[in-house]
């Protein structure tokens, strides 16, 4: 159930809203997890160092370039599936934390409104937006799924934009708190060492154009009588299909421009 503010009649009410089953947003959970548990046995096995402190403090660089990280040289000579599997390696504790509980938080109401199918698109093309981003404009080796859950976010808002007239009040609150928490999480990129702006600013543009392209709309039906209305979907989305094959057209254009200009990581 969801209380929305009806256009007509005026006056708040209470609206049930269909919603989709959470499939993917667990198994992503559960991937990251597993990557985060091999990514610090690889690195107790490469440097010696104790599984603790592998857990706690992270991986070495050189044992994160072993499994995937976004490292632009070596992209630049060929690896671009860096691009994606630095999106399951996660630097330390918290940092795989902080992103899983984003991840369960926005993931799960995400796919919930828009389905399985949808959610699931947002998250891989803007987690490769993110990385492309990185890969144009930072030469530091980074990972972690940030990108594709700046790019859920980035859906998330999109999803009220679109209803905003249809949900009144709650959407706009809603789009105020996600406004005020990506700035906050834009400005502690900025000023927090190591942490892949770019990356975060990928993610979130590309979720944003993607929810608004994929985000289903609706107008509320009141129930005559009563204080209920049910919400039902306006107008048709753009096909899954002509969205994904759109995307991954942009991104490879993306990635031709960021190739151009990209700044390489030291080769020695």
């Amino acid at each position: 159930m969801i209380d929305a503010r009806a256009n007509r009649p005026p006056g708040t009410v209470r609206a049930r809203l269909p919603l989709y089953a959470v499939r993917w947003t667990p198994l992503l959970i559960g991937i990251n997890l597993l990557m985060f548990v091999v990514l610090a046995g690889a690195n107790v096995m490469q440097t010696g160092q104790n599984i603790l402190t592998s857990l706690l403090v992270g991986a070495s660089g050189s044992t994160l370039l072993r499994l995937g990280a976004k490292v632009n040289f070596l992209i630049v000579e060929g690896e671009l599936w860096r691009l994606f599997t630095a999106m399951f390696l996660h630097i330390g504790l918290m940092h795989i934390i902080f992103n899983m509980l984003a991840l369960k938080i926005f993931g799960e109401q995400v796919e919930r409104l828009m389905g399985s199918s949808r959610f699931l698109l947002i998250y891989l093309l803007s987690g490769l937006f993110g990385s492309v981003a990185s890969f144009a404009f930072s030469p530091n080796i980074s990972a972690g799924a940030s990108g594709a859950i700046f790019g859920i976010i980035g859906a998330f808002t999109a999803f009220f934009l679109r209803n905003r007239e249809t949900f009144g009040e709650m959407a706009s609150q809603q789009l105020r708190s996600m406004g005020g928490l990506i700035l906050v999480n834009l400005l502690l990129g900025i000023s927090v060492p190591g942490i892949d702006n770019y990356a975060h600013l990928g993610g979130l543009i590309s979720g944003l154009l993607l929810g608004l392209l994929l985000a289903p709309t609706y107008e509320l039906a009141r129930r005559s009588g009563t204080g209920e209305a049910q919400a039902q979907e306006r107008g048709l989305r753009i096909p899954i299909a002509v969205v994904a094959l759109g995307g991954i057209a942009l991104l490879v254009a993306a990635f031709v421009v960021a190739r151009a200009i990209t700044p390489l990581y030291p080769t020695s």
